[in-house]
């Protein structure tokens, strides 16, 4: 089923809004993923390019790990038609319902202690996927900000 939230946790919050029973949501989820498209770099012209420190700072890149970052960019080409872009690529957040977040759905448990347990339990957030698909050269930092910067 789709929903339209900002976030995998923010789908509880808005399972609960349309009074979906806890106990149902509960027992019938198995995990939620929360889905954004950023522009891939265009394979025709990308490049390497620096890290921009104010990008940096804002999406919260710990300075280790641009060590090993293959960061690019697009200089533009005729094949992106001079955006440095062509296609584009998923980035997911992925809530697995343990037994734990279980119990904090059939609770009702406020949304910042269901993102704690989730955090807790090893889910990246959309932010963090981006970052990791910009590091790998897939995208850039500016691109994971313009779509994903406000999610959080």
């Amino acid at each position: 089923s789709t929903l339209h939230t900002n976030s995998a946790v923010e789908s509880l919050v808005r399972l609960d809004d349309m009074e979906a029973p806890s106990y149902l949501v509960a027992g019938a989820l198995l995990l939620i993923v929360a889905q954004r498209l950023v522009r891939r770099i265009c394979p025709e012209c990308a490049e390497p390019a620096p890290a921009d420190p104010a990008e940096v700072e804002i999406l919260g890149i710990d300075k280790d790990r641009l060590k090993d970052a293959r960061l690019m960019h697009g200089a533009g080409c005729k094949q992106c038609g001079e955006t440095g872009y062509y296609g584009r690529t998923a980035v997911y957040e992925i809530l697995r319902v343990t037994p734990e977040l279980r119990q904090l759905i059939r609770k009702r448990a406020d949304a910042d202690d269901v993102f704690e347990a989730a955090r807790a339990a090893g889910m990246k957030t959309l932010i963090e996927a981006g970052v990791a698909r910009a590091l790998r050269g897939e995208t850039t930092l500016s691109e994971v900000r313009r779509v994903l910067y406000r999610v959080e």
